[in-house]
């Protein structure tokens, strides 16, 4: 019966750690928009635990992230910019005439 109780307790365990460490990774880019949308070329690229690269219009910079819930927390040259992780996986950029963002099938 201790067993049980031992093997129940390292799944939760388990179970708990693996939901404390949210991270992205992959390509992120910019999806085509509605009509009058602003092609940016945004891409981010999520490279580790807190580090990204995001592109706009072909600059590249290395930007630190994290997650809380749905929003997405970019850090870049001590500017914060709010993103949103829609349900479908997709990230919301904060600004209407960049639209979504979504992953980039490799």
């Amino acid at each position: 019966m201790f067993k049980k109780y031992l093997s129940l307790l390292m799944i939760l365990v388990v179970v708990f750690i693996s939901g404390c460490g949210k991270s992205l990774s992959g390509v992120y880019e910019q999806a085509p928009g509605d009509k009058g949308m602003v092609d940016v070329g945004l891409s981010i690229e999520f490279v580790s635990g807190e580090k990204a690269y995001m592109s706009v219009m072909g600059v590249k910079t290395e930007v630190k992230y994290s997650i809380d819930g749905k929003n997405l927390k970019i850090e870049n040259a001590g500017v914060n910019q709010i993103m949103t992780i829609q349900d479908d996986g997709s990230i919301l950029y904060p600004l209407p005439m960049v639209g979504n963002v979504v992953l980039k099938k490799k």
